[in-house]
């Protein structure tokens, strides 16, 4: 997560207007409150614990701040208190904010500074984060505050995934003159992912010495994911899924399962979840995400109150995603942003639909695009008094002749289910059923034929199978409604959406039109490795099976209802395989610096060029070795635990568009410049990754 300008400006503000204090940057801004002669309340930031003057210290390589809230206490008689403060293992100068609210009058504010030292301390420098098989001198600074110089003893002990390049470096001396400090420098190497520790044991003639153990995470060379392939097996049914995949592309890191549902309650939950504000990032995926928490709230509220967990999570969710909705309106109100945001408006929570603009909705705007005429579909209003409107009827005569003649079977699927929510358009939707059935090829066992690309595309097939499964009643299909439903939930991903927000927002409204929740208790057998289990599924369920932890094919048996099963398998897709480019609009390159040397800083290069043929904003992450951070301020980069994040405006050209960084190596090493990633920002399109590549610095 990344704390916008905005954000930390209401911080600043309502701190700086509750005590007269701006909020302070670093590892040593801590806060306590209370005091004066009445009630207190306390405001702080951070969390400390431990002690110094000779006791064991910790250390991470990503600071996570020291914090401290005191709840409110009342002073004596007297208005003394006595209060007990823990502070970090840092060694810093903390503050202390301190509010006094007395009984009937205004509040009061004072702060104080404690600085913490020891004589003699030692602070480890490993950078941020680590992948699997980086090899680095880690730096340990040694710092003497006595008026002496001391001969200082170091003994080093690597834990967890960390182990020390050369054991016979396990102990060393330095001298350290007074008031001064003198690094030790140790290569350690990261031998697996996990949690490295570095112990550092420091002692000298005279002084109580010091204890650190400095902890940072390494991780694997890969990105996790979950391969996974699912299937409809009907009552007397036999199928097997396997998920063998390629050892040069992707590495098994968990236990497999097999996960056996029936239903719309596991389908319907998973699908909000996915459509949580947090996993989204444009403003047409927060209103397919209003959209999705109304109607699912909807649901489970008709199924158990509106106190129910369910629609608990779905309210959340819905004033979220109208919260980081109203963040996108003004840059998105000239590019077609008039069809989601009546949309929007339509599904919101009564309490934050006022914030949302207020649209005229008796004709759509005049001209629309494409892709918002087919949005425009959707927010058709119900006829005022039987009579449609002459302007809509032209939208949808234009619209439905555009599709036809492009042949488009998603764009097809997409204006079916807006005429299928809409009664005055029975009859055409059920025309257009039948064609896009005959357009797909509907096989009486739910099958399916799409064109290349589509074919490949999970949230294209999800549109399709939701299209088909809501029109199941309308014109002639092939296949009945039982058997769509189950290849609905063949296109499920393994977090719960359906390839895309606009895709696992089309599946929501099919599956509640649908509605059927079956009857009877489903019997699977399910074989894998030579094990045999038997389960039962309720109408309703969902089961979880493990299995084997080498298990790479699954036999599923069912006898009475369909039931849809999903083999799933954790594993680590390799950076030495990167996904295909050719998927993203967005093309980036990186360079780093020749030769790059430790103590010294270079131009990070980064080249960006997209194929969308408009101006857009492009985001890009950058992952950053060990040691290496940007070097001076730079406008429209932060850096973030190690992360770089760039937002860099790209015309619409076939030129690059180059963007240089500073960046300075702080500790020498061998190590691995993590995958990078681009992507358009606040869009919901493919993103482009730049490979892993492994770096020297000398």
């Amino acid at each position: 997560m990344e704390v916008g300008d905005a954000t930390v400006s209401a911080w600043e503000s309502l701190l700086e207007e509750l005590t007269g204090t701006s909020l302070g940057e670093g590892l040593g801004l801590s806060g306590i409150g209370t005091g004066g002669g009445g009630t207190g309340s306390g405001v702080g930031f951070g969390s400390g614990h431990g002690r110094l003057g000779g006791a064991h210290r910790t250390s991470s390589g990503a600071p996570r701040g020291v914090f401290f809230w005191s709840p409110p206490q009342r002073t004596d008689k007297d208005g003394r208190l006595r209060m007990r403060v823990p502070l970090g293992d840092v060694e810093t100068t903390f503050r202390l904010v301190f509010v006094g609210v007395p009984d009937g009058a205004t509040p009061a504010t004072a702060t104080l500074d404690v600085p913490t030292a020891q004589p003699l301390s030692a602070r480890v420098e490993a950078g941020a984060a680590w992948v699997e098989g980086d090899e680095v001198d880690v730096e340990i600074s040694v710092r003497n505050r006595s008026p002496k110089p001391l001969r200082a003893s170091i003994e080093l002990t690597a834990r967890g995934v960390a182990a020390l390049a050369d054991p016979r470096r396990r102990a060393v001396a330095v001298d350290v003159p007074a008031g001064g400090a003198a690094p030790v420098r140790a290569r350690v190497r990261a031998l697996r992912a996990g949690r490295a520790e570095l112990a550092v044991a420091l002692k000298a003639q005279g002084t109580p010495g010091d204890t650190l153990v400095h902890a940072w995470e390494v991780r694997p060379a890969g990105e996790p994911t979950d391969l996974n392939i699912a299937q409809v097996v009907e009552g007397g049914a036999r199928a097997t899924l396997s998920v063998a995949a390629d050892a040069q592309r992707y590495q098994p890191t968990g236990r497999p399962r097999l996960v056996v549902e029936r239903g719309l309650a596991g389908a319907l939950t998973a699908a909000l979840e996915a459509m949580d504000p947090d996993r989204l990032s444009s403003a047409g995926a927060m209103v397919d995400a209003v959209e999705v928490a109304a109607l699912v709230r909807r649901w489970a509220a008709a199924r158990g109150g509106e106190g129910a967990p369910i629609a608990a999570r779905a309210e959340d969710i819905g004033r979220r995603a109208v919260g980081r909705l109203l963040a996108y309106k003004e840059s998105k109100k000239d590019r077609g942003f008039w069809p989601p945001a009546l949309r929007a408006r339509t599904f919101a929570p009564a309490s934050a639909a006022e914030e949302l603009p207020k649209i005229d909705a008796r004709c759509p705007p005049e001209p629309l695009h494409p892709a918002a005429a087919l949005d425009a579909l959707e927010v058709e209003p119900s006829p005022a008094g039987g009579a449609v409107n002459a302007c809509w009827d032209a939208l949808v005569t234009r619209t439905l002749d555009d599709v036809i003649q492009s042949g488009d079977r998603v764009a097809l699927a997409r204006v079916l289910l807006a005429l299928a929510e809409r009664p005055h358009r029975a009859a055409l939707a059920a025309n257009v059923a039948d064609r896009l059935r005959a357009w797909v090829a509907l096989l009486p066992t739910g099958g399916i034929t799409l064109p290349p690309g589509q074919a490949e595309d999970r949230s294209a097939r999800a549109v399709v199978y939701a299209a088909l499964l809501r029109a199941a009643g309308l014109g002639r299909s092939a296949a009945p409604p039982a058997k769509l439903l189950g290849w609905v939930g063949v296109q499920r991903d393994v977090r719960g959406g359906y390839g895309a927000p606009a895709s696992t927002r089309a599946v929501v409204r099919a599956l509640l039109a649908h509605g059927g929740e079956g009857r009877g208790v489903a019997r699977v057998t399910v074989t894998s490795g030579g094990a045999r289990r038997d389960v039962e599924v309720g109408p309703s369920g969902r089961l979880v099976v493990p299995l084997d932890a080498g298990a790479t094919e699954v036999t599923v048996e069912a006898a009475g209802p369909a039931v849809v099963a999903r083999l799933e398998r954790p594993a680590l897709r390799r950076w030495s395989r990167p996904p295909a480019a050719a998927a993203s609009p967005v093309q980036v390159e990186i360079s780093w610096p020749k030769r790059p040397r430790a103590g010294t800083t270079g131009k990070l290069g980064i080249s960006l060029r997209h194929t969308l043929g408009r101006p857009v904003e492009i985001d890009v992450r950058i992952p950053l070795p060990p040691g290496v951070s940007l070097a001076e301020p730079l406008g429209g980069v932060r850096q973030v635990n190690g992360v770089l994040a760039l937002r860099a405006s790209v015309e619409a050209s076939r030129l690059a568009t180059l963007v240089e960084m500073p960046v300075r190596f702080a500790l020498a090493g061998k190590v691995t410049a993590p995958e990078a990633q681009a992507r358009v920002a606040q869009e919901e399109l493919p993103r482009a990754v730049v490979p892993a590549r492994p770096i020297i610095i000398e």
